[in-house]
């Protein structure tokens, strides 16, 4: 099978340095052959500019990075970052699918995935890698096995009893490129309640990360949402959130009230 068609290419920098160069965007006709992705100056010619080999590379999505809509980076094994940039979301989910099948990525299996139904509440936050980029991932509290589940790509890759979670934390302050921590406080041993482990994550509002961190307590807490409990109690904040849904990943638009460290969620302003 092969794969054709325009994309435009931020051209890589030197070897072993993750870093979008600017103002060096160009066109260039892509042609993906087995595992290995052809680019050429311009469609018909026939000896290509460049290639990529996607043999074990890293495939993700690079919007948070180049701060540009519909981009894809490619961290090849021999430590060369691409960034490649779709002319719109279903461009970008068709070569992403296309290149990640070249590379080797294996579907993930049934348990693995997330379905939205199992889960009362989510949010999508980004987290820093060893390579310093940020990622999106999605934090859901699972209230049947009572975990804290992270998710990266419709996957769970990394799980926290919630009786290792002493709290989550909000940063009042801006950290990192400009978003607001949520920081999770860890005690992996009972036994050793000073040895404290924290896993730090980002939003890009203090809301945000407010709304989060709350979420996350109560529920770590046991507490339930009980709207009918806190009708008459006066709201300490309320505002407009998106949060990312599991299903489609889509951002949804919803009305957040923040009462007595609890944050109730509507579809809008008036079902409150």
């Amino acid at each position: 099978k092969i794969i054709r068609g325009g994309l435009i290419k931020n051209p890589p920098a030197a070897k072993k340095k993750d870093e979008v160069r600017k103002g060096t965007w160009q066109e260039r006709w892509f042609v993906l052959k087995k595992t290995t992705l052809f680019y050429y100056k311009k469609r018909g010619d026939t000896r290509p500019k460049g290639e990529i080999d996607l043999r074990a590379a890293i495939i993700e999505d690079a919007d948070v990075k180049t701060r540009k809509e519909f981009t894809i980076r490619i961290h090849q094994a021999s430590q060369v970052f691409n960034y490649l940039q779709c002319s719109s979301q279903a461009e970008k989910e068709a070569w992403l699918e296309d290149i990640r099948s070249a590379a080797g990525y294996k579907a993930p299996k049934v348990e693995d995935q997330i379905f939205a139904s199992e889960y009362y509440a989510s949010f999508g936050v980004l987290k820093q890698g060893l390579d310093g980029n940020l990622r999106r991932v999605v934090l859901i509290p699972d209230e049947k096995k009572q975990l804290v589940h992270v998710a990266f790509e419709q996957q769970f890759v990394k799980r926290y009893p919630t009786s290792i979670i002493r709290k989550a934390v909000c940063s009042k302050t801006v950290t990192v490129s400009n978003f607001f921590e949520v920081r999770l406080v860890l005690c992996p041993d009972p036994r050793l309640p000073n040895e404290i482990k924290e896993k730090v994550f980002y939003m890009a509002t203090k809301d945000e990360a407010l709304a989060c961190s709350t979420l996350i307590n109560n529920f770590c807490q046991g507490d339930r949402l009980k709207i009918q409990d806190l009708s008459n109690t006066p709201p300490k904040q309320k505002g407009f959130l998106e949060m990312q849904g599991l299903a489609d990943r889509a951002w949804v638009r919803l009305w957040a009230v923040l009462v007595e460290k609890r944050c109730l969620l509507y579809n809008s302003v008036d079902d409150t």
